[in-house]
């Protein structure tokens, strides 16, 4: 597997021919804030696991600001 670049077929996620630069898009770290952006670099539709997991951690994020803000 490796550097590949994964595409996005509607049901499952394709391994082309082409090996590309660059991490790669793994679609086993679905489920993680931080593959949501690899979604958005490489032009795979966003699943709903890393959008989910993307607006936890704003949540988190939001949370941790006011607590921080109410506290000073």
């Amino acid at each position: 597997m490796g550097n590949q670049y994964y595409k996005y077929n509607g049901t499952r996620f394709d391994e082309p021919e082409v090996t590309i630069g660059g991490p790669g898009f793994n679609p086993g770290n679905c489920g993680k804030p931080k593959n949501y952006r690899m979604h958005l670099r490489y032009g795979v539709p966003v699943c709903d696991a890393c959008r989910e997991a993307l607006q936890e951690f704003d949540r988190a994020g939001r949370a941790r600001r006011k607590a921080a803000k109410a506290g000073a």
